[in-house]
Order: structure tokens, then C-alpha cells, then sequence
């Protein structure tokens, strides 16, 4: 049978409903076709629950719940670091044998280490390891205390094959 909901807001929606379907049945049907949740809906029925075709059902729909959540107390934040904060005490060992400390931060490029009278040819060397101009401390493993040996000469790509 036909039957026609109103909502409180005057909108009429006709459905077609089944003469045994239950309330929840007929919820369910608004739900699907119309998007309101069955939780929110509300039916009244102006003839006394005696539903005809063609009857005119009232629906209303109660608005969205508003939910109010307690505050939440969140533990102290961890203390924030940022770039350029990190400093490096550093020992710069010339090739005359002299110790230099200096402070670096840990985001410098290797190449701003060049305050030292250094040969035309030159590279930086930590644990080992030639160090690029154009790469960070950081990027190098570089550790406070830790120490640069400055080298005389300049490094080559290794012949392939070697």
C-alpha cells in the first residue's frame, strides 16, 4: 500500500510499505531510501496506528546528538628539536699533529669547517672515512667529542674493475 510521510518540516515522502511490515520494517525502508538513521527517526501515526493506503504518517527526525567529551589530560610533551639546535664540540686534528676544538651544528655541510689554513688540495677524513664537502655531520655519523682529521690531496673514483 502507498502511504505518505510527512517530516516535521513539511516534506512529504510516499513509500510503498507492505500491510503486515512492522514499525521497524517501515524505519528500515526510510533509512534506505532516504538516509535517516532508524535511531533517529520517529514515527507517529495520526490515525491511530490504523494505517490505510494513502495514509499520512507523520515522521519525525530528531537531530544529529550532539556529544560533549570530557577533557582529555595529556601527558607533557617531550621537549621539541629543531634543526640548527644541535651542537657538536669537534676536535680538528691538522696534519701538523695540532688539535683545534671547534663547535659545529649537527645540520652543517662538512665544507663550512674550512676556518683552518688549508692546503690548495684537501678533505676531511672521521673514523676512517673520507668525508664530502656538500653532506651534513649528521649524514656523516659525526658524534660530539668525536674527531676530523684534515688530509692533504684530493679523492678520486676508484678505477672500476678494482
Amino acid at each position: 500500500m502507498d502511504v505518505i510521510f510527512e517530516i516535521s518540516n513539511g516534506i512529504q515522502i510516499p513509500m510503498e510499505i507492505g500491510f503486515f511490515d512492522t514499525v521497524l520494517e517501515m524505519k528500515e525502508k526510510i533509512q534506505n531510501h532516504q538516509g535517516f538513521p532508524i535511531s533517529r527517526q520517529t514515527l507517529v501515526d495520526t490515525q491511530f496506528y490504523n494505517v490505510f493506503d494513502g495514509s499520512l504518517i507523520q515522521l519525525i527526525i530528531e537531530p544529529e546528538p550532539t556529544v560533549i567529551l570530557p577533557p582529555v589530560m595529556l601527558p607533557p610533551a617531550a621537549p621539541v628539536t629543531t634543526i640548527g639546535s644541535e651542537k657538536l664540540d669537534l676536535i680538528v686534528l691538522l696534519m701538523d699533529g695540532t688539535k683545534i676544538p671547534v663547535e659545529m651544528n649537527i645540520y652543517d655541510k662538512v665544507g663550512e669547517l674550512i676556518h683552518f689554513d688549508l692546503p690548495p688540495q684537501y678533505f676531511f677524513i672521521h673514523k676512517n672515512d673520507a668525508m664530502d664537502d656538500d653532506i651534513t655531520f649528521r649524514l656523516h655519523h659525526v658524534k660530539d667529542d668525536d674527531t676530523i682529521e684534515l688530509f692533504p690531496g684530493y679523492m678520486t673514483d676508484a678505477p672500476r674493475g678494482s
